[in-house]
């Protein structure tokens, strides 16, 4: 809104001033290199929460979040920091993916069913609605798993390396758990596996 106080002034501020300890500067909390996804303020005492997840090329970085606290008179309390020093160039050699990644969801659904265990044809993976956005988001239906939603994730490899992945998270009924698992979207691999339930 024309004219209203920059609440993210401080936030800038802070990661321009130290930005060798951060190893980014304040660039990367703006729209194309980061978006909030989380932003609230306590009613009691008017504390704001925000939180920056970092992306390239409109496709989210797994894991790579700013968070920043604010009183509300706006002075940085706590500020913390996972972002990339340089995610673009980090995801340079698999940018030209994103538009069409080699490996689509219900294939890597069926990598991720192998991966935990089991075997899924992908014939048999069916897409519950339209795909949303960049990152290809979609629901999935498949026998043997429920609740499973997909979409196109960056995963560091390292401080120099993304690879683009399918971010699939699924109830598996033959394990009784729910899972988050990245299949790289080139490759097939999963490159990373968490139980949600346990």
């Amino acid at each position: 809104t024309p004219g209203a106080p920059d609440v993210y002034k401080p936030v800038r501020d802070f990661v321009t001033k130290y930005e060798g300890l951060f190893g980014h500067g304040a660039g990367e909390l703006v729209k194309g290199r980061s978006r909030i996804t989380r932003e609230d303020v306590t009613a009691h005492n008017g504390m704001r929460t925000v939180v920056w997840q970092q992306e390239v090329a409109g496709v989210p970085v797994f894991q790579t979040i700013l968070k920043a606290n604010l009183t509300k008179d706006g002075d940085l309390v706590t500020l913390g920091s996972h972002f990339m020093s340089d995610a673009p160039k980090a995801a340079a050699e698999q940018v030209a993916l994103v538009a069409n990644p080699p490996l689509n969801a219900p294939k890597a659904l069926a990598e991720a069913a192998q991966s935990l265990g089991g075997t899924l044809e992908e014939a048999k993976v069916a897409a519950v609605a339209a795909v949303q956005g960049v990152e290809r988001a979609q629901n999935l239906t498949a026998p043997g798993f429920s609740d499973t939603t997909a979409h196109l994730s960056w995963v560091p490899m390292d401080e120099d390396t993304l690879r683009l992945a399918w971010e699939i998270e699924t109830f598996s009924l033959a394990a009784n758990e729910m899972f988050r698992l990245l299949v790289d979207a080139e490759s097939g691999e999963v490159l990373v596996r968490h139980s949600l339930t346990n």
